[in-house]
C-alpha cells in the first residue's frame, strides 16, 4: 500500500492492541510512513470525582500504564526500522483523535474496536463508530476477533456504487478501489469488488400490470446489463494493471447485501466508503454506510470524500 506517509494507532489496553500493532508496523514498513502511537486518556464521567484523592492516585496509576504501553510499542516499532513516537491523548477518545489528526496531518487512523455487542446494539463501539462518522482522513477499525488467528488478510471486499453518475461519487469508487487492490496486493489476498444493484420501480410494474410478464424480464435484463457494464467499467483500469479482480453483482439493499456477503465470503475487511448527508457535514454518514456498519462483523477500512469536512475543530 504505497499511499500512507503518517499513520497513527490508537491503543486503548484492549485485547486487539497486539493485533493492532502488528499491522501498523506492516503498513509503516511497506509504505515507508511515519507512525504515531498514541493512548487516550479520557476524564472521568462526574467531574466532581477529579477532587478525590483516591481518583488522583487511580488517574496517575493508569497514566502510567498508558505511557508504558506506548513506550513498549514505539520500541517494537522503532527497533524494526520505523520513525514511531509516542503521544499521550486527553478527552473524550474520538474527538482527541481527530484533533491529532487535524493537527498533526495523519492520512490514516488505525482503531481496535473491543467494545461488547450484543444483538440490541451495532456491531462497532460508539468509538469506533464516531471515528467512522467524523474523522477526515481514512480509517481502518480492526475486529481482531474476526480475522484469522495467523494476522493475515486472506480477502478484501470492496464495495462501491458503480452505477452512479455522481462525479464525486466516481472519485470516491477509484479510491475505494485502489486502496482494496493495493492492501490485498501486499497481502496476497483476494481482491473481491460487490455492486449492488435494484430494477427502478419493479414492484410497482409488477404489482399493477403497467408491463406483461415477458416486458418485465426484459426490463430486468436489460438493467442488468446497465450495472454490469458499469461495474466492468469501474475496475477496468485496475484488471488493466494486472489485479485479479473477482466482479460480484448482488441484486437487492446494499446495506443487507453487504454485510451479508463479508459474511459468507468471509471477508477479512471490507473498504467502503462514507459519504455525507445534505445537512452539517460529517455528523451523518450515507444511509447505506450507516446501515452495513449496522451489521457488518469483519474489519472495515473506511474512506472518505474528497472535500469532507470533519464536525470536530481544534478549538
Amino acid at each position: 500500500m504505497k499511499r500512507f506517509r503518517n499513520l497513527v494507532a490508537v491503543l486503548n489496553g484492549g485485547p486487539g492492541d497486539a493485533q493492532l500493532q502488528r499491522r501498523a508496523n506492516a503498513l509503516a514498513l511497506a509504505n515507508g510512513a511515519a507512525l504515531t502511537y498514541c493512548a487516550p486518556h479520557e476524564e472521568p464521567p462526574v467531574s466532581l470525582l477529579k477532587k478525590s484523592r483516591l481518583y488522583r492516585e487511580l488517574d496517575r496509576l493508569v497514566e502510567k500504564e498508558r505511557r508504558s504501553s506506548l513506550d513498549r510499542a514505539v520500541e517494537a516499532a522503532t527497533n524494526a526500522g520505523i520513525a514511531a513516537e509516542a503521544l499521550m491523548l486527553r478527552g473524550k477518545t474520538f474527538v482527541a483523535v481527530i484533533q491529532a489528526v487535524l493537527l498533526r496531518g495523519h492520512d490514516l487512523v488505525l482503531y481496535p474496536d473491543d467494545e461488547t455487542t450484543s444483538l440490541h446494539r451495532p456491531l462497532f463501539g460508539s468509538t469506533a463508530t464516531h471515528l467512522l462518522r467524523k474523522c477526515p482522513c481514512p480509517v481502518w477499525v480492526l475486529k481482531p476477533s474476526r480475522e484469522a488467528e495467523d494476522g493475515r488478510i486472506r480477502k478484501v471486499l470492496a464495495a462501491i456504487n458503480a452505477a452512479t453518475g455522481i462525479p464525486s461519487e466516481q472519485e470516491l469508487n477509484t479510491k475505494i478501489l485502489e486502496l482494496a487492490t493495493s492492501l490485498a496486493r501486499r497481502e496476497g489476498a483476494e481482491t473481491h469488488v460487490v455492486h449492488c444493484w435494484a430494477v427502478y420501480g419493479e414492484s410497482l410494474l409488477a404489482s399493477r400490470g403497467r408491463m406483461t410478464p415477458e416486458e418485465l424480464d426484459e426490463y430486468r435484463a436489460e438493467t442488468l446489463r446497465i450495472h454490469r457494464k458499469a461495474l466492468e467499467d469501474a475496475v477496468a483500469r485496475f484488471v488493466a494493471d494486472g489485479h485479479d479482480v473477482r466482479m460480484l453483482l448482488r441484486k437487492g439493499d446494499p446495506g443487507l447485501m453487504i454485510p451479508e456477503l463479508a459474511e459468507t465470503l468471509p471477508a477479512d475487511v471490507v473498504v467502503m466508503g462514507t459519504v455525507a448527508r445534505t445537512g452539517i457535514n460529517g455528523v451523518f454518514i450515507g444511509n447505506t454506510a450507516e446501515s452495513v456498519l449496522q451489521r457488518i462483523g469483519c474489519s472495515v477500512l473506511a474512506v472518505k470524500p474528497d472535500g469532507f469536512s470533519s464536525p470536530v475543530s481544534l478549538e
